[in-house]
């Protein structure tokens, strides 16, 4: 039997400048996702900076 779990991020350019910082959160959804017992798609949207200003 095989299983797949996914970890990915979704965002705005604007997110972070720095790969690591992408490739870091996808790593902990990756890892959230196998931890809530595997075959999970974990993807998380941060907000963008823009959202912030109401």
């Amino acid at each position: 039997m095989m299983t797949v779990s996914i970890g990915a991020i979704v965002a705005n350019a604007n997110y972070s400048k720095l790969l690591e910082d992408w490739f870091r959160q996808a790593d902990l959804n990756l890892y959230q996702a196998k931890n809530q017992g595997r075959d999970k798609v974990i993807v998380t949207k941060p907000p963008a900076p823009s959202d912030f200003n109401i």
